[in-house]
């Protein structure tokens, strides 16, 4: 058991027994006087679910010790989160309040002397943490997964966190963070990033290439804008890419068809435009796609994973043709899904004709300029004998 949590977790277990007892004490009183109707009836059920309560954070102590966190006496951690201070935060008591008020953390900041060198799991989500996120953050250079989501953070990512090379799993969302940091591109290792939910402008970096054993981004629920980077087709160990509910235009790039990993894909409530690229039906794994609410035209693509998908998936694009069974008009032609191909025919097949009829036409003049027949005999004077 951590030197640090139990104290705190005993802090608030004590005021839960001390309820728990004068309530058991008044049902008794009142049971013994016969004077037990005459309390209300969610006097139980209220006791009852105290008591519950209490059983939760008296598990929680096995929990952490099952989650194996310790605290040295050097203060250097090896594996450090709160799983059960979360729940219990998350909780509200109304009755007792001067009982309870130790666990509000209304007013709680992260401290900017935190540090621990041997830091790799640090999980805070689902508290109000405010503030900004302080850089001694970034002195954790072991740690492997950062969770601060579900709190009231702003201001911008520290710089410094591109120097967290350990580091495999970040989650950021449902923050009020304003900025990330190009450095953040740098984490080439990272394998799960959640930045949904706060309020990030601007376009997507190109850089986002760089993030190549990426399996998970969520980037939904900004203020992004611009396109796509072409470069996101880098991420080939992608399985799940989240941009929905941002301000994103342009085309779907063609370079997501080489995600060949990828398993769900939301790009709904944007403002993108053009067709849903062809090369999207070799994505064989693809198992949800959502694109409803674009600007998107042309023909929905029938084949590969296309053949599974629902019309939910493409409603709110009122240009879009295909199936019946996807709630769009029927297309009239193919022009959209064949025009690469048609560009292709024009551009080689259209020259070659060209010159082939160039040279038929001089090989005629040709053959009939040597082929001229000679005069009449019939204008030429008689040959003597």
């Amino acid at each position: 058991m951590s030197t640090i949590l139990k104290p705190f977790l005993l802090n608030i277990l004590k005021p839960l027994q001390r309820v728990k007892s004068h309530l058991k004490r008044q049902i008794r009183f009142c049971k013994t006087h016969r004077i037990w109707a005459l309390q209300p009836p969610e006097l139980v059920s209220y006791v009852e679910g105290l008591e519950s309560q209490l059983k939760d954070i008296e598990r929680s102590f096995v929990t952490l010790v099952k989650w194996r966190i310790t605290v040295l006496r050097d203060n250097q951690v090896g594996y450090f989160s709160f799983p059960i201070i979360t729940d219990i935060l998350r909780r509200r008591v109304t009755s007792s309040r001067e009982d309870f008020h130790q666990a509000q953390t209304s007013n709680f900041k992260i401290s900017k002397n935190f540090s621990c060198g041997k830091l790799q799991l640090l999980n805070l989500e689902y508290n109000q943490l405010e503030g900004s996120i302080p850089d001694d953050l970034c002195r954790l250079a072991a740690l492997f997964q950062l969770d601060l989501g579900s709190n009231k953070l702003s201001g911008f990512v520290p710089a410094s966190f591109g120097n967290l090379t350990n580091l495999r799993s970040l989650h950021l969302g449902s923050n009020q963070i304003t900025s990330i940091p190009s450095t953040l591109l740098n984490l080439k290792d990272i394998l799960y990033l959640n930045l949904s939910s706060n309020f990030f402008t601007g376009p997507l970096p190109l850089e986002i290439g760089n993030l190549k054993v990426l399996i998970k981004i969520d980037l939904s629920m900004n203020n992004f804008s611009g396109v796509i980077p072409i470069t996101i087709g880098y991420l080939k160990d992608l399985q799940y890419l989240f941009l929905e509910y941002n301000r994103l235009q342009g085309s779907i790039p063609d370079s997501i068809g080489d995600l060949i990993n990828l398993k769900s894909l939301d790009l709904s409530n944007n403002n993108l435009s053009g067709i849903i690229p062809i090369s999207l039906e070799k994505l064989l794994d693809l198992k949800d796609i959502n694109v409803s609410f674009n600007k998107l035209e042309g023909e929905i693509p029938r084949e590969g994973s296309f053949r599974n998908f629902l019309a939910e998936s493409f409603k709110g694009n009122e240009l879009l043709c295909g199936m019946p069974n996807l709630q769009v008009p029927p297309c009239r032609t193919r022009i959209h899904h064949t025009s690469r191909k048609n560009g292709l025919l024009i551009g080689i097949v259209l020259p070659l004709s060209t010159i082939f009829i160039m040279v038929v036409i001089l090989l005629i003049l040709r053959y009939r300029k040597r082929g001229k027949p000679l005069p009449n005999d019939a204008n030429m004077p008689p040959i003597a004998n």
